[in-house]
């Protein structure tokens, strides 16, 4: 993982190896249950590489960002957690509905941004440190987070199916 002289990110061949190695290997353990136990840990490694690619590209670009996301995403895991566990956020139907919708809402932005940039329109706003960017870019992170008490509630209702993946 390199920075070229236009300042672009370039990323070495083991991290795009290691993104297709993944993605094998969770197709792998969706379509042969069975496999899981031998192959979470490969996985595991070939995410790891591509995670840790793209880490040191974006830590070379700006020093720093690494650590405050892992921080950030460690504070955000904690707090939904204890909201979750000590009931103060109740997952409900209506409450899925919601997070759902806006998931597949954000899921739909992106979407529609990459068909246009087939065409030459640049509707990646959301990218851009313009008022309107940041407030977007809250949102999905927000949205994100609320994605997480999903998680939690499934875990709940579903122990069996958390013992047979671990």
């Amino acid at each position: 993982t390199d920075v070229s002289p236009t300042n672009q990110i370039e990323l070495g061949a083991v991290v795009w190896i290691s993104v297709f190695v993944g993605l094998g290997l969770a197709l792998a353990c969706i379509f042969r249950p069975k496999l899981a136990p031998f192959l979470a840990p490969l996985y595991a490694l070939a995410e790891g590489v591509f995670l840790g690619g793209i880490s040191k590209a974006f830590e070379s670009q700006w020093d720093g960002i690494v650590f405050q996301a892992i921080l950030a995403t460690i504070g955000v895991f904690f707090a939904t957690l204890a909201l979750y566990v000590f009931g103060v956020v109740k997952v409900t139907r209506r409450f899925q509905a919601v997070v759902i919708g806006a998931t597949l809402g954000i899921f739909a932005m992106y979407l529609f941004g990459l068909v246009l940039s087939l065409f030459g329109v640049d509707m990646v706003f959301w990218n851009d440190p313009t008022p309107l960017g940041i407030i977007v870019s809250v949102v999905i992170c927000a949205v994100a987070a609320l994605n997480l008490f999903l998680d939690y509630e499934f875990i709940r209702r579903n122990p069996d199916f958390v013992q047979l993946v671990a």
